[in-house]
């Protein structure tokens, strides 16, 4: 099954939509009962994957864990600590409460002993051509980890970069595949980030990102909750805001000016960042997550007027003002 959307939000929409109108069959899982609806590999290709902050309300994406993730994983990192602030729940992922063993980025960046990300960036600056610019996340090792109660392996497992047409396309390979939290949720921000990223650094411009998952699925206990939904489309406020341009991540030749700052404003949400994109995407987005924290939601709101990005200004302002007025309403 090769299914083609200009980007997540007409996916979410097309795909929610499938899955009500057939008959999925009910497997089980190790985290309870799924629906699986197609039998055969799904492929998902975005035209337009730098559009990527899925806007539906219900789905109520936290933007900002979702921001912090991403620039979390081009930092290379695997330390649980930092993204609990975001999202307690990345704990339960943890085997000794310190690192996460399937952590993506540092998968890309550390795990195998070379930065691989810089290895497919000097393999297609060499030999645009190429057909090897291959980004490893899944381990043999991951298997017995898994059998021994491990609690975080890979799902996604490998990047395939190849430039045409002057653009890089990127293509994902997924063995198992939730589709509301994970394909149309984290995926869709992560690895467009990091396809951007590659992009950036050889100075061409993003084009299509597939995403094969072997086992398309969506957990009953979720699916309970969406299937009644009756209108899922967009509004014309989100189609306007979603069509704006989305900022680089940097210049080819301060790439590693980014990669010194990233690590560091992941550590320290409060260091200063020359990288326009950090200092003016990345700062007050934590800053605003920070005063939501402390429920000063004035401030909050007033960091994310400084977002310089479109679709994060939007989608953060409408996720803040939904929490500030259940914070007022239960204090009366």
């Amino acid at each position: 099954m090769h299914l083609t959307y200009r980007n997540v939000n007409h996916a979410f929409v097309d795909l929610i939509n499938r899955v009500k109108e057939s008959d999925p069959k009910i497997q089980s899982s190790r985290n309870g009962d799924v629906l699986r609806v197609y039998d055969e590999p799904v492929i998902v290709t975005y035209l337009h994957p730098t559009e990527r902050v899925l806007f539906n309300e219900f789905r109520d994406c936290n933007p900002f864990f979702h921001l912090y993730e991403s620039i979390w994983m081009l930092a290379g990192k695997n330390k649980v600590d930092n993204l609990l602030i975001y999202n307690p729940r990345m704990g339960t992922y943890s085997d000794d409460g310190i690192t996460l063993h399937g952590a993506y980025g540092y998968r890309w960046r550390n795990y195998f002993k070379c930065d691989q990300l810089e290895e497919v960036i000097l393999e297609l600056t060499e030999s645009p051509d190429s057909r090897r610019a291959v980004v490893q996340m899944w381990d043999a090792k991951d298997l017995s980890v898994a059998r021994g109660g491990g609690l975080d392996v890979p799902c996604n497992t490998q990047m395939v970069f190849e430039i045409q047409n002057d653009k890089l396309n990127m293509t994902v390979f997924n063995r198992s595949n939730d589709l509301i939290w994970g394909m149309l949720g984290a995926n869709a921000v992560h690895f467009s980030y990091v396809q951007q990223y590659v992009a950036n650094a050889l100075n061409r411009k993003v084009g299509v990102y597939n995403q094969i998952s072997n086992n398309l699925h969506i957990y009953k206990e979720i699916w309970d909750k969406y299937k009644g939904l009756s209108n899922l489309d967009l509004t014309q406020e989100e189609i306007e805001v979603m069509g704006t341009k989305t900022p680089e991540l940097f210049n080819s030749d301060l790439r590693f000016t980014f990669d010194k700052e990233v690590k560091r404003l992941v550590e320290d949400g409060d260091a200063y960042c020359n990288n326009l994109f950090l200092r003016t995407v990345a700062s007050p987005m934590i800053l605003a997550w920070r005063h939501h924290k402390e429920r000063q939601y004035d401030k909050a709101l007033e960091s994310v007027k400084r977002v310089n990005d479109e679709s994060w200004k939007f989608v953060a302002k409408r996720w803040l003002e939904k929490r500030r007025n259940n914070y007022l309403a239960k204090r009366g």
